[in-house]
């Protein structure tokens, strides 16, 4: 489930982005202030910031700069804005995408969606597992994104078709993790 933190001191507006990211599976908080934001990002790295480019105190803007710094984690921030200006200098300090008013609900669940695919296509190893593993994991997890198209898997994976029917030839006569 995608974490979201929406930005924005229009409680309307705030309200109508919490009940749509919620519509969509994913978790939200929300808030008002930028400073109340800078401390929720110091604890916690939502997936999905949602933030209004003006608030009532500061530039909504100014979250770009420590999100995008180098060694941040990634975060996808849509900026909410009314006006093309705010739209162009938001997607030049760093903005992933934004988000026109009136709300489009459709809009919105495409970018969550696009999100969504990109952290499901994020590989997790955890520390201590075998290169066998991994290997094992990454090969299985490519073929299933490439939605079982081994031709076009093995040309990611930069290994031949015949290799890779080798490995999971393999992996059916050895157990895999926990099996």
């Amino acid at each position: 489930m995608l974490s979201v933190l929406i930005v924005d001191d229009d409680v309307d507006r705030q309200v109508a982005l919490a009940e749509l990211v919620r519509a969509e599976g994913c978790g939200v908080e929300v808030t008002t202030s930028l400073a109340h934001a800078r401390d929720l990002l110091a604890t916690r790295v939502p997936d999905v910031v949602l933030v209004a480019p003006r608030l009532s105190d500061g530039d909504g803007l100014e979250l770009l700069g420590a999100l995008g710094d180098p060694g941040a984690p990634d975060v996808t921030v849509v900026v909410v804005a009314v006006s093309g200006d705010a739209v162009i200098e938001a997607l030049r300090r760093g903005a992933s995408d934004y988000l026109p008013e009136p709300i489009d609900g459709l809009r919105l669940r495409g970018i969550l969606v696009t999100v969504a695919r990109r952290r499901a296509a994020i590989l997790q190893v955890k520390v201590g597992s075998s290169m066998a593993d991994v290997e094992r994991r990454l090969i299985l997890a490519t073929i299933e994104a490439c939605e079982g198209d081994k031709k076009h898997a093995a040309k990611i994976l930069g290994i031949s078709l015949k290799t890779l029917y080798n490995r999971l030839s393999r992996y059916k006569s050895t157990p895999g993790p926990g099996g």
